[in-house]
């Protein structure tokens, strides 16, 4: 099967770390440009997660956590599943050694969109306490959030003139809101209670 131009497509990066519960990161694109295949959309998505997304959440990461599965998925306005594309087994640990911190504490970081209101929120999981000093975080950590938020931002490039531009998809509109290419981070420690599947920031 093939995404056309304007389909939305969601991506969802799922960790795990003992005595936690499951953590995700979910990701909106919306394909413009020329459609392409299902497996060449999953791929590239996977692919740059892995290359970008992923690459940074390492270096903040602790040992005892791991990225261990990319889904993709073609979403409706409003957001229920259309169908899937495909998924990845995968294995990436974090690279800090020290003692976790509580498991719905993480970093934050928000991108603006089109629409105002609508706002791209990431909660970045599984952090070490060597990360904080004085109940914030250190100038090293904030250097890493500040390039995940530069790969939240940028569009992904699938194959020929098709481009995934990212963004979110507004529940309020029920339409994808492109990112404007702006955003920021916070040094101050955010909490991200988990329950859901797939609902994950």
């Amino acid at each position: 099967m093939t995404v056309q131009i304007g389909d939305i497509v969601r991506a969802v990066v799922s960790y795990s770390a003992p005595n936690s519960s499951v953590a995700q990161s979910v990701f909106y694109f919306e394909l413009t440009g020329g459609t392409e295949s299902d497996q060449n959309v999953h791929d590239a998505i996977s692919a740059a997660l892995v290359a970008n997304w992923l690459a940074e959440w390492d270096n903040v990461g602790s040992t005892l956590a791991e990225a261990f599965l990319i889904e993709t998925d073609i979403i409706n306005g409003d957001g229920t599943v259309d169908r899937d594309l495909s998924s990845d087994e995968i294995s990436v640990f974090g690279t800090v050694v020290g003692q976790l911190l509580a498991s719905a504490t993480s970093a934050y970081l928000q991108a603006d969109s089109e629409r105002g209101k609508s706002k791209g929120k990431k909660y970045i999981p599984f952090l070490t306490e060597v990360a904080l000093a004085d109940s914030k975080w250190v100038a090293g950590t904030m250097t890493v959030i500040a390039a995940m938020l530069v790969d939240y931002l940028n569009p992904i490039a699938v194959a020929g003139p098709a481009i995934l531009l990212p963004g979110v998809l507004s529940r309020v509109t029920q339409t994808f809101q492109q990112f404007l290419g702006t955003g920021y981070t916070v040094d101050i420690p955010a909490y991200q209670r988990r329950r859901k599947i797939n609902v994950g920031s």
